[in-house]
């Protein structure tokens, strides 16, 4: 039940982006439909059709024209066809469904994030590694980091932040312990790490590990709340969109792509988490959705915004047999992709979620226990 209400609300607000963008711009639109298959419910209002339909995985938008240039519908004037309009036009409703994907995640969030605030680590020491530049300085389990270089540290994201910062120069850290406070100069070494991709990453560490239990909750207003979830929205974008970059070179193995069966798998283990963890993984998608849906592949939306953006550039349509190959190409393209994910799913063992997903689930739907749900923001926890 999780996985179609999710996938029903993303596609649904992807089409409603379409359909929005073309009601503002004046065109025509015959049908707006949430669901596919026989009609359960609907009405007409002024000469579009609105419809609940049987099957609740998404939804379409028939635009008057979309089709066929030549199409004149009745009811409809010539102006208000889809390829009448300037390609300007055309590419901001094809663009309109991604961009509502993305603004349906920055809402989601900013939600979520107003409600429930964030659950924020303490920068308190559970562990010291042996033989690191923390165990020379003199560091010990249970301190609690309240300056760097004189710099107020009030969370562990701040220690982790001024730490990267250092490269490599020495640090003068106030940490409070049973004793008392007391001042202790480390020097962070380098350290190469998998980031959240998998991906080798050299990092700036000092040999220390957080406390899981050492969290305090803080209060977002509005404004706080927004600039969090455009944050969380923009970290997710830029690690899909590295993602896919890898992907194509070769350095992130395909057999880590997941197909239906692992989305509904995802979905399943979230609903698991509860709500929060549900909103939190349909962020996560509905960005990820958006950032496919405008790859430069014909059949896609992106792959309609080139063909626009080139007609603009030139003054006039991309030749029709070239569309038409290219359109063929592309949905080969995307049935090949659809198959060997599927394939990936079937021989998969256990739940499959990729590395990036792994890490991604971990800070998006993390909380603090079952009597306190607010989001928990916590940065790398071995510093």
């Amino acid at each position: 039940m999780a996985i179609v209400v999710t996938l029903g609300v993303l596609i649904a607000f992807h089409e409603f982006g379409h359909f929005l963008v073309a009601k503002l711009l004046g065109m025509g639109v015959k049908t707006f439909s949430v669901g596919f298959g026989p009609k359960l419910l609907g009405f007409r209002y002024g000469r579009t059709a609105y419809k609940l339909a049987l099957i609740p995985l998404g939804g379409y938008v028939a635009l008057v024209g979309e089709d066929d240039r030549g199409e004149l519908v009745e009811g409809f004037t010539e102006r208000e066809h889809f390829h009448s309009r300037p390609p300007w036009q055309r590419l901001l409703v094809v663009f309109g469904g991604p961009f509502f994907n993305y603004l349906l995640a920055l809402l989601l969030f900013w939600g979520l994030f107003f409600m429930l605030g964030e659950m924020r680590l303490l920068p308190v020491f559970k562990n010291v590694r042996p033989d690191t530049p923390a165990a020379a300085a003199g560091f010990a389990p249970g301190d609690r980091v309240l300056a760097i270089d004189g710099e107020s540290i009030t969370y562990w994201k701040d220690m982790e932040r001024r730490i990267q910062a250092s490269q490599g120069q020495p640090l003068r850290f106030t940490v409070d312990r049973t004793a008392g406070e007391t001042e202790l100069t480390v020097q962070p070494q380098p350290v190469m790490d998998l980031d959240v991709l998998g991906e080798q990453k050299q990092y700036w560490r000092i040999g220390v590990e957080s406390d899981p239990e050492q969290f305090t909750p803080v209060s977002l207003g509005l404004v706080e709340a927004a600039v969090s979830s455009w944050k969380r929205c923009w970290f997710i974008v830029e690690n899909s969109v590295r993602g896919i970059g890898l992907l194509i070179q070769g350095r992130v193995p395909f057999n880590q792509v997941s197909g239906p069966i692992g989305i509904a798998q995802m979905v399943h283990e979230t609903a698991k988490v509860g709500a929060v963890a549900v909103v939190s993984f349909m962020c996560f998608f509905s960005i990820n959705l958006a950032i496919f849906n405008l790859l430069p592949i014909p059949v896609l939306d992106g792959g309609h915004i080139l063909f626009f953006l080139v007609e603009w550039v030139r003054g006039k349509p991309v030749n029709p047999r070239l569309q038409e190959w290219t359109t063929k190409f592309g949905l080969g393209l995307l049935l090949t992709i659809m198959v060997l994910a599927l394939y990936n799913d079937i021989t998969r063992k256990g739940t499959p979620l990729d590395v990036a997903q792994q890490e991604m689930e971990a800070r998006l739907n993390a909380t603090r226990n079952s009597t306190n749900s607010a989001l928990q923001v916590g940065g790398n926890a071995t510093p």
